[in-house]
């Protein structure tokens, strides 16, 4: 009731009715893939391979809309329905979340006709599908050189029966005439076992190159752009150089025996030793070096019962093994590489020689002599323990304590 009273004093009345609209200011609850209706936050794991997320609810009808997160920019959802979905299939050898862990982040947003809002942020994590196609590569060769066949084996897991796969051959400076027979690309049909093969006749080139890398790879098109899984590489070596340098006798009871026939103290002539990455001589410019390799005894250096031959050369002041095959009781000059055993070796640092430089020529305990450097001679390869001025007392002497220079002077 409201009054209204003039100057007069006349007073009038007017009853008035108010009614009270309600006015939507609720906000949505959001249901996602897990938690509870309104929760902030919700997440789920779906295998590799599907774009499908999850399908969002609201206690009232909404428009969905993506509102930030680390990886929106992957997703895509339907603003009717809610569908959460991946615009690209995920893969979870390859993930594209923006840390690479195959957990990806969005917001999610509800909004309602009054223009309430949600949001919900989703974190959706992938998971390896144990079903997805494997691939492997694998060689069989007797023995990794020149003019030995290369059967090359590709197996696969999950694959179908009959589907072509392409491969290709290839490797720094490798090219056709690497090869006496096969071809640098082709194709191989998966067979029931899930497997195929193809084969290479390694050319003798004669040449001298050292160890080769021949890289394998296969592809899922004849383009070669799409590789599967991963590169194969096998290591090549020249074809044998050999030389007899022992006999395999055998005992009345069938033992063979590598009897050498080097006599100790006598130089030889070794034109093809090279050192583990290939240098004939290990580099050395003397013109006598091939010819003075001083045979010193035969051992078994790696404990695996082959004989090594072992010689010194005064003119590099390096020293050679020879492995003796224990069949044929040769020496085979190619295998100076990786897991090989006929090469020329270095002589190295020994780390005490500076511990000494930096101790007054003491090992740190200041009693121990140190060893002297590689090439001391003189007072250098000594040091005056009791001051009398004589560097070469018995008691004084450092030669033993150091392999290096008592091995030059063995030379």
């Amino acid at each position: 009731m409201v009054r209204a009273t003039d100057p007069s004093g006349n007073k009038s009345l007017q009853p008035i009715t108010v009614s009270i609209a309600d006015i939507d200011d609720t906000v949505p609850s959001i249901t996602g893939p897990s938690g509870d209706p309104g929760d902030d936050a919700s997440s789920i794991t779906i295998n590799e391979n599907s774009s499908f997320v999850h399908t969002f609810s609201a206690n009232e009808t909404v428009t969905w809309s993506l509102n930030g997160g680390d990886d929106f920019s992957k997703f895509a959802i339907d603003s009717s329905t809610g569908t959460l979905s991946f615009i690209t299939a995920p893969d979870y050898e390859s993930p594209t979340d923006s840390d690479s862990n195959n957990t990806y982040i969005v917001g999610v947003r509800a909004v309602d006709s009054a223009s309430n809002l949600s949001d919900q942020t989703v974190t959706v994590s992938i998971a390896d599908d144990p079903d997805d196609p494997t691939y492997s590569i694998s060689a069989e060769i007797n023995s990794p050189q020149e003019g030995y066949e290369l059967k090359t084996k590709v197996e696969s897991n999950n694959v179908s029966e009959g589907e072509t796969i392409f491969w290709s051959l290839g490797g720094k400076n490798v090219n056709l005439l690497d090869f006496a027979s096969g071809q640098m690309t082709g194709k191989g049909i998966v067979n029931s076992q899930g497997n195929f093969y193809f084969n290479h006749l390694i050319a003798v080139d004669g040449s001298i190159e050292g160890y080769e890398d021949f890289d394998i790879k296969i592809f899922s098109d004849q383009g070669l752009s799409n590789q599967l899984g991963d590169t194969f590489t096998i290591k090549i070596r020249d074809s044998a150089i050999t030389e007899q340098i022992a006999e395999v006798v055998e005992d009345l009871n069938g033992v063979k025996k590598v009897v050498t026939q080097l006599i100790q103290g006598q130089n030889y002539t070794l034109d093809h030793i090279r050192d583990y990455d290939g240098n004939l001589h290990a580099n050395s410019t003397n013109a006598d070096v091939s010819s003075s390799y001083k045979y010193q005894h035969s051992l078994d250096i790696n404990g695996d019962g082959l004989l090594e031959a072992i010689y010194t050369n005064m003119k590099s002041g390096r020293w050679v093994t020879a492995s003796i095959d224990p069949d044929t009781g040769k020496a085979d000059f190619s295998d100076y590489g990786e897991d090989g055993s006929t090469r020329v070796v270095g002589i190295y640092d020994d780390p005490l020689i500076a511990i000494g430089h930096a101790n007054n020529g003491f090992l740190p305990d200041g009693v121990t002599p140190a060893p002297a450097q590689f090439g001391a001679t003189g007072s250098d390869r000594y040091i005056d323990l009791n001051g009398d001025g004589d560097f070469d007392d018995n008691n004084e002497d450092r030669l033993a304590l150091n392999s290096q220079v008592r091995f030059q002077n063995d030379l």
